[in-house]
């Protein structure tokens, strides 16, 4: 008989098990988010338009950030039935406020804000071990807002210039159907 392994680290696969919540945002979100920051950060190595890749690598940063706009709109819908999906659920809607933030201050802020209360709100006060792997789950997301944060596309624009990403577009409820 095969020896079945998770595919994912030990603290991500014991919380996909004992909650839906946790399940999606393991699975669904925090992929999303790092294949954002990838996006972004291989769109910043081609500088510019002057290579002929540019447009491409455009394409894919568009579609990642389309892809994690919509991700955090669906895990916003998934309900949490456990305890330890409360600072789970934290962590999705502080990243969905970064994602929408509009001005580079407002952004910078939230980050802050995350770093001076992270063990108050960003970790399970609950003791045992699903609150124990959710706790190292939100280290992991902890870690992945730090890269989002540390990308260039907020590090030298101006809220002018950030403001091109907040056009009015559909809202995004549609999209899901809601």
């Amino acid at each position: 008989m095969a020896d079945q392994t998770p595919i994912m680290p030990p603290a991500a696969f014991e919380v996909t098990r004992n909650s839906h919540f946790g399940a999606h945002f393991c699975t669904h979100l925090m992929p999303a988010l790092a294949a954002y920051t990838v996006a972004e950060r291989d769109l910043e190595d081609v500088a510019g338009g002057y290579d002929p890749a540019y447009l491409q690598y455009e394409a894919e940063a568009d579609e990642a950030r389309e892809a994690l706009t919509t991700t955090l709109i669906e895990n916003l819908w998934v309900s949490i039935s456990l305890p330890t999906d409360r600072p789970l659920r934290r962590m999705v809607m502080l990243i969905d406020a970064l994602v929408r933030a509009e001005d580079v201050s407002t952004f910078k802020g939230l980050h802050r804000n995350m770093h001076h209360s992270f063990s108050r709100h960003f970790q399970s006060q609950d003791v045992g071990r699903l609150a124990q792997s959710v706790n190292v789950v939100l280290v992991d997301a902890g870690q992945m807002v730090d890269a989002l944060v540390a990308l260039p596309i907020f590090e030298r624009w101006s809220d002018e210039e950030l403001a091109i990403f907040h056009k009015p577009g559909p809202d995004p409820l549609d999209l899901i159907g809601v």
